[in-house]
């Protein structure tokens, strides 16, 4: 089964809800203001800082000539972001995160989460990340987290479902 996740906003807890569900296990998360921008910035620099592959097809942009907000866009054409609520079920506990790493390579990311005693680790191709980046943009944004954050215009901007 591939890996899915919902990345919710609860205006209650003032935090972002994520849900990742792999292999038949899921895990809930609770991401705060400070921890949710803190992995929107680094993963965008971490994005351009590593470049995909270069792909065999002249129409592709290469290189130097790669744009970040290209890339992100072409990543988002087919799949738009699809919003489902979900809340964890009375007795399933939400992990507070309080410590994150990322790696990216030209392939993929792999995510890493740690709360109390609970750890996670989720791999996305480069597709997923831009995926999830925007969601994190786009929730980020919902909660107003953004004022005086110097993110590109073209995070956060996509509608679910459209």
């Amino acid at each position: 089964m591939p890996t899915q996740i919902s990345l919710t906003y609860d205006a209650n807890e003032d935090r972002l809800h994520l849900l990742i569900v792999a292999d038949d296990q899921q895990g809930h998360w609770w991401l705060t203001r400070r921890i949710t921008l803190r992995l929107l910035t680094a993963w965008l620099g971490k994005l351009d800082e590593v470049a995909p592959p270069t792909l065999a097809m002249p129409w592709m942009p290469q290189g130097a000539e790669r744009k970040l907000h290209e890339e992100h866009e072409l990543s988002l054409e087919f799949d738009a972001l699809r919003h489902e609520p979900v809340r964890a079920k009375l007795g399933e506990s939400v992990a507070l995160v309080t410590t994150m790493q990322l790696n990216v390579t030209p392939m993929d990311t792999s995510l890493s989460l740690v709360a109390a005693g609970t750890k996670a680790s989720v791999t996305l191709t480069r597709k997923e990340s831009h995926t999830l980046v925007e969601a994190l943009g786009l929730q980020a944004r919902k909660a107003e987290w953004l004022q005086g954050l110097a993110l590109p215009d073209w995070i956060g901007r996509l509608q679910p479902g459209s």
